[in-house]
């Protein structure tokens, strides 16, 4: 009996070593899964997988599949249709969105995923959407959590306002374009695809002499000229007058350096003030009316008036503040139109206009290498042994096959946001380095549409997409003609397929040319708050354009509380798809819309949304990284492509 006793007491200690070695063995396997960076050797090594949807946390969801990136969903191939191993042999076809041959004067379609049947002259095969929609149908958005970190505004404003600047300025001795250089580091080293090529930039003043402190504004750009290969890059700042720009090489082939200055550090001194200064710059005006009677006043986002002496039309918790002064013997509910009052412009001295010229030798000009060194590099392949059954099978130009793009992801939401390149262009084709995005006809974008509510909201850069899709697509206009067609509301319908695509403008501030009914003013929390959400509604946002040059405390305070509005949509309807556009590049007037402007917008934008299972349209890097000149409202091509970004979410979540 006590032999039998001590037996057992031992066998018990045995048992919970033996379980508890294989609990921790499993649990190591599977952690060793997902710590390899995914270009890493040893992730290369492995199954050939993604790392997972992921919540904020890090940790890979249960339940959700990972991905087979080693499978590849191949485009229906073209009996007898060449190789082509020479991107001059084609061209990318706007009007026909497809590759097409130029050589012989033959046009044929290139098939697969990158850019193919505009007009249904190739369809992908049902099947084959079907089962990439089919590897990811479990993949969710991450059900937003109560306990996620909210940035404060006070963090995203020290993040939006930490551009360096100089104690001094001198602005009779700005930085010239012309004698500053930028030169390649290890210009003779064998690069391939894939790697990183580092550039010094050196800043040098209208007198030959080196600057001494940092703060220039720059755009860092990678080029083919022979098939209009493009992407940028991102520029450190050394305080001291040099800059690294750090662009990842990934295309083979003869690539050109190209460095834009968009404004010295002493034309930002001057955004900088003029923001300070002039805040309340942009003038806005109401019309009240009380029966036969009409008074017009002014409005902006703060009044300094007696309380008894305005109208406040503020809602704080969802980031809106709005003020008109109040007429007489009228009462603030009788206010029935508004408008922007446009070229107003601040007062600047000579020297500091001379900076701001949008045609001037300061504004967005590019810099010459040095003469010692090249501004080119040549680009190797890397030894892959997938390129030649890539454009064997795929029947795709060598530079696709080969470019640095393996493993990449289907779009869904809660994909991170990647430090510049998020992609690049071949031609007037963005590939995104984020997601497998893809090339769809209007026929395709109906058929994923198919059921499905598209809310539009923001400003005119979002009502590009709705100009866009209501002009390609076989849909009934369904908005009242008294509605202006700038500002909407906009609503067009195709009955049969049952699909609403909606535009709405944000609320105050909002520059609008032309006088528009107050009531048709959303506020934009309130729209969110009432939309039903669900696997057939699509939101995308995109409000930044006409903040420019305002208080950014109160466009902190916005995106905080669209924020919030988000993730209770998400919350009460986790199969929604929230699409945030970023930010584009933008002309004129510098003097009130600078790209500066815009791009500390765009940094509390990406802030406030880092964390939320939202998709990007990464518009900023769309329109930097192509060759269409800077427009607020980008050319046709980049539009479409912003479409197509879109509809890579949309399809391939269904």
């Amino acid at each position: 009996m006590f032999r039998l006793i001590r037996r057992t007491s031992l066998l018990y200690p045995l048992l919970y070593c033996v379980i508890s070695t294989a609990v921790l063995l499993t649990l190591w396997t599977g952690y060793d899964g997902i710590r390899q960076p995914p270009h890493s050797e040893k992730g290369t090594k492995q199954a050939g997988r993604n790392q997972g949807q992921r919540d904020v946390s890090g940790k890979v969801q249960e339940g959700i599949p990972r991905y087979d990136v080693s499978h590849d969903v191949r485009g229906k191939v073209l009996e007898g249709i060449p190789r082509y191993d020479r991107m001059k042999d084609l061209a990318w076809s706007h009007r026909d969105n497809k590759w097409v041959r130029t050589a012989g004067g033959n046009k044929h379609p290139l098939t697969g995923d990158i850019g193919d049947h505009q007009n249904g002259v190739v369809d992908i095969e049902a099947l084959e959407l079907e089962e990439l929609t089919n590897r990811s149908q479990n993949a969710n958005p991450v059900p937003p959590q109560a306990d996620r970190l909210v940035p404060s505004k006070t963090q995203l404003l020290q993040r939006a306002d930490s551009w360096p600047t100089p104690d001094r300025v001198d602005y009779n001795l700005p930085m010239d374009p012309d004698k500053s250089w930028f030169c390649i580091h290890e210009p003779g080293r064998s690069y391939r695809v894939g790697d990183t090529v580092k550039v010094k930039i050196q800043a040098v003043n209208i007198e030959g002499q080196k600057k001494s402190f940092g703060g220039d504004f720059w755009r860092a750009k990678i080029q083919t000229l022979e098939n209009r290969t493009s992407a940028v890059g991102t520029v450190e700042d050394h305080g001291n007058g040099t800059y690294t720009a750090s662009l990842r090489l990934l295309w083979p082939g003869e690539v050109t350096v190209s460095i834009m200055l968009v404004h010295p550090s002493e034309a930002v001194s001057v955004l900088r003030r003029l923001r300070s200064d002039s805040p309340l710059l942009l003038r806005f005006r109401s019309k009240f009316r009380a029966g036969d009677e009409e008074q017009e006043v002014k409005c902006n986002l703060k009044m300094d008036q007696p309380a008894d002496n305005i109208c406040d039309y503020s809602n704080q918790q969802h980031g809106i503040w709005w003020f008109c002064e109040k007429p007489a013997n009228m009462t603030c509910a009788d206010r029935v139109s508004h408008v922007f009052l446009p070229r107003n412009f601040p007062n600047v001295t000579a020297e500091e206009g001379r900076l701001l010229e949008e045609n001037g030798p300061f504004y967005k000009k590019t810099i010459k290498a040095n003469p010692e060194g090249p501004d080119k590099i040549v680009v190797h392949d890397i030894e892959r042994n997938d390129v030649e059954a890539c454009m064997e099978t795929r029947q795709l130009p060598r530079v696709l096959c080969a470019a640095q793009i393996p493993g990449r992801p289907p779009c869904r939401p809660g994909t991170p946001l990647q430090t510049p390149p998020a992609g690049f262009y071949l031609q007037d084709v963005y590939i995104s380095t984020m997601c497998e995005n893809q090339q769809y006809s209007p026929e395709e974008w109906m058929k994923c549409l198919a059921g499905k509510t598209v809310q539009i909201l923001g400003d005119s850069t979002a009502r590009q997409l709705f100009y866009y899709l209501n002009a390609n697509l076989p849909v009934q206009d369904l908005t009242p003609k008294h509605v202006p067609p700038k500002f909407g509301p906009l609503h067009v319908r195709h009955q049969e397929k049952n699909v609403s695509i909606k535009f709405n403008f944000h609320s105050h501030p909002v520059r609008t040319f032309s006088w528009v009914n107050v009531t048709d003013i959303v506020d934009e929390v309130d729209l969110i708050d009432r939309l039903p959400g669900g696997r057939d509604t699509v939101l995308v946002l995109s409000i930044w354009s006409h903040f420019a040059q305002t208080y950014l405390s109160m466009y902190a305070d916005r995106m905080l509380a669209v924020r919030a509005a988000v993730l209770r949509l998400l919350a009460r309807s986790p199969r929604t798809l929230v699409v945030i556009k970023s930010a584009n590049t933008r002309w004129n007037p510098v003097i009130t819309t600078s790209d500066w402007y815009g791009y500390q917008l765009d940094q509390i934008q990406r802030e406030v949304f880092r964390d939320v299972p939202v998709a990007w349209l990464d518009a900023w890097d769309m329109t930097s990284a192509g060759d269409h000149q800077d427009n607020i409202h980008p050319a046709k091509p980049v539009v479409l492509q912003e479409i197509q970004m879109l509809m890579s979410y949309i399809c391939q979540m269904q």
